[in-house]
């Protein structure tokens, strides 16, 4: 397991303050475990037809 050290004062390993305009950013690894054709599958059903799905992957309709 990956785990970064925050610099004293920041509340969450992915929020860092910008050190010369004093801003936030966030930061943030996503990895990509998904069956290709699963994932294909829950992408045209769910969020390209704009649907919420379950966590079956179908679409919660009613």
């Amino acid at each position: 397991m990956y785990r970064e050290r925050s610099p004293v004062g920041i509340s969450s390993p992915q929020e860092e303050r910008h050190e010369r305009t004093g801003e936030y950013t966030l930061h943030g690894d996503w990895i990509n475990a998904w069956d290709p054709k699963e994932f294909e599958r829950r992408m045209n059903n769910c969020i390209r037809a704009g649907y919420v799905c379950g966590t079956d992957g179908n679409p919660s309709i009613g």
